[in-house]
């Protein structure tokens, strides 16, 4: 039978690795965990700027749409005018072109303020990614320096609870 204080060096002992390997295995946790939110958090910004592409294009065709609109109207408007014989046709022409400007510029202005809209988009979903990573928690990996301090504290402790007997 050994003695108490080789007793509680043991005892300190298999505590101090016994909390070696939980920091360790709190480490791989910790480790696996952060790779894993970093795959979604990077799957999210990718599925968020696919979004975001998808609507720039959209408004992209819009305008198209809408200035195109715009310039068929403009034809008929002065082709009934033509037609109608309603005045000189360099005055129906004028006329009819500036008040078609106006949708034209109400267009790019409305396109520019989409745009605008979406690379706002870009840059909140890009810090939200940045913010998903910035607040993982940092692992801390356990040393052997570590657990051998700590076995030479108990060894260090049991020689004075030692001593102190004798």
């Amino acid at each position: 039978m050994c003695s108490p204080e080789a007793a509680l060096a043991g005892i300190q002992i298999m505590g101090k690795y016994a909390a070696y390997q939980d920091a360790k295995t709190k480490y791989r946790t910790d480790v696996a965990a952060n790779t894993v939110a970093k795959k979604n958090a990077s799957r999210g910004l990718h599925e968020d700027y696919g979004q975001i592409d998808y609507q720039k294009g959209e408004a992209v065709s819009e305008k198209v749409r809408e200035t195109v609109r715009a310039k068929i109207e403009k034809i008929n408007e002065m082709a009934t005018q033509l037609n109608l014989n309603v005045g000189n046709a360099s005055s129906i022409m004028k006329d009819v072109g500036t008040e078609h400007e106006t949708d034209h510029m109400d267009v790019a202005v409305a396109y520019d303020r989409d745009m605008i809209d979406l690379n706002r988009k870009e840059l909140e979903a890009f810090g939200a990614y940045e913010r998903t990573i910035n607040d993982l928690p940092v692992p801390y990996k356990p040393t052997k320096l570590g657990l051998a301090i700590g076995v030479a504290e108990a060894g260090l402790q049991y020689q004075i609870n030692t001593k102190q007997t004798a």
